[in-house]
């Protein structure tokens, strides 16, 4: 059988046999039928919001402990920091499960509608490939 392009999506290509996403450093594939899943996520740095708990904790416990209110003043403001930080590496991401292994792909801007085509082009490449294969 001879492999065709069904498609394209910012790093990935589809064909009637795999998904490849190829890079100058970084080629993965899967053949078809090993595809799990294939959405649009949102992804986010959650140490930022781990470390700006562990900042309030700490300013709380120390504001508790002394005297001076300042400690716990400058606790809340390097935990809104960390907060602003959570927001600011947010990334919308393409993801294509397939066996243990994950292909991701950053989006840049809305491509919602185009990652839906994608998606619905990659189910329907499975469902070709499974009558094929009976």
């Amino acid at each position: 059988m001879s492999e065709q392009v069904m498609g394209n999506f910012s790093g990935f290509v589809l064909t009637n046999l795999r998904i490849r996403q190829r890079y100058s450093n970084l080629v993965k594939s899967a053949l078809l039928h090993e595809i799990d899943a294939a959405g649009v996520m949102y992804r986010n740095q959650i140490g930022w919001l781990i470390m700006a708990a562990l900042i309030l904790l700490g300013s709380g416990g120390l504001a508790a402990s002394e005297e001076e209110g300042g400690i716990f003043g400058a606790g809340v403001f390097f935990a809104i920091v960390c907060v602003v930080l959570y927001f600011l590496t947010r990334k919308v991401v393409f993801v294509v499960c397939a066996g243990g292994m994950e292909m991701t792909e950053v989006l840049q801007g809305n491509l919602m509608k185009e990652s839906v085509t994608f998606i619905d082009a990659i189910e329907n490449a499975k469902m070709i490939d499974r009558a094929q294969r009976g």
